[in-house]
């Protein structure tokens, strides 16, 4: 999927839950692409990579992995009124989006 794919996505979870009342998940497993190691003697180096290290993907694949992530934190941190947040867990971000009646509650 793309990013504008993902992007309509967000959109549709953020609608729906406003529409059902109830929250929506939205589940966006990350790739290795989205990781820059230009070699194997830098990896070897590096030793076990960190979530936040090493974030320059070297293809367009990753880019697009890397940037929809992106939009997934945005959404949970400046579409917050409105209920959306996120978690990682491992190499899947989760962004819930909740209605604000039942933030409310």
């Amino acid at each position: 999927m793309n990013v504008d794919g993902s992007l309509n996505l967000l959109e549709i979870a953020v609608t729906q839950s406003r529409l059902q009342g109830r929250e929506i998940k939205f589940i966006y497993p990350s790739s290795i692409a989205v990781y820059g190691l230009p070699d194997i003697a830098t990896k070897q180096l590096a030793g076990k990579v960190k979530e936040d290290q090493w974030l320059t993907p070297r293809t367009m694949y990753g880019i697009n992995k890397l940037y929809t992530e992106q939009l997934g934190r945005y959404y949970a941190k400046f579409l917050s009124p409105i209920g959306c947040r996120s978690r990682q867990k491992g190499k899947l971000i989760f962004v819930e989006c909740v209605s604000p009646v039942l933030l409310a509650q």
